[in-house]
């Protein structure tokens, strides 16, 4: 369409080509509702920061029209940023952390206010989730010993704890094998406390949350 056309020649640095398509590609009849929305984001992207103006029509009219789906069509790294755009300066906020989570879009930046997280753990002042887990009548002590210390212990590039970091500080008189078994379980029982697989991370770097989907308050305070 002109309007993708439009994007490609703004990136290679075309920019009066650009803006030309772009308004011929408005000036096209019989289109949905939605359409002019998805245009005004897409040319909001152009710009660092986004236009405010831009991201106010294409947002207010996306919601006025019932739909997100047509933002489908931008890469979700610049959905992302203009997301983050429109939560700093207040634009249509409940319809833009809707977005965020229906494309489950990743922060370009941790320290976006309003950024719908799918995990926020608090550790300052005693342990606090967010969502809620719901345990029972027995409060799952050793799964939340272990989130504590994934929160407390990452390592700031990646996040990771080692294992035997893990195993020395909840199993210290583990023997043999005994102690990797002891925190699979452990990571196994975190997961389905959690209800979401995705946010506890293990690979050969170690066992971690998920920097890309999970706020924890001593990381933000690192980040001062």
């Amino acid at each position: 369409s002109r309007a993708l056309l439009a994007t490609c020649r703004r990136h290679t640095g075309r920019a009066d080509e650009a803006r030309d398509l772009m308004r011929r590609a408005r000036s096209v009849e019989g289109v949905p509702r939605a359409w002019p929305g998805l245009l005004s984001l897409m040319e909001a992207a152009w710009d660092d920061p986004p236009r405010l103006e831009l991201l106010q029509s294409g947002f207010g009219t996306l919601r006025e029209a019932g739909t997100s789906g047509f933002v489908a069509l931008l890469r979700p790294v610049d959905l992302a940023l203009l997301c983050a755009a429109a939560l700093r300066q207040g634009v249509e906020a409940e319809h833009v952390r809707a977005v965020i989570r229906k494309y489950d879009l990743v922060p370009p930046d941790p320290s976006v206010e309003g950024w719908p997280w799918r995990l926020e753990i608090r550790v300052l002042g005693g342990l606090r989730i967010d969502p809620t887990p719901a345990w029972g009548r027995k409060r799952p002590r050793v799964p939340l010993a272990l989130l504590e210390l994934l929160a407390q212990l990452g390592r700031p590039r990646d996040r990771r704890v080692s294992p035997e970091k893990l195993i020395d500080a909840l199993w210290p008189d583990a023997e043999g094998d005994a102690g990797q078994h002891s925190l699979e379980v452990a990571i196994h029982r975190l997961r389905r406390l959690l209800g979401d697989s995705s946010t506890v991370l293990v690979d050969r770097e170690g066992v971690g949350l998920d920097p890309a989907r999970t706020w924890v308050d001593v990381w933000q305070l690192e980040r001062l």
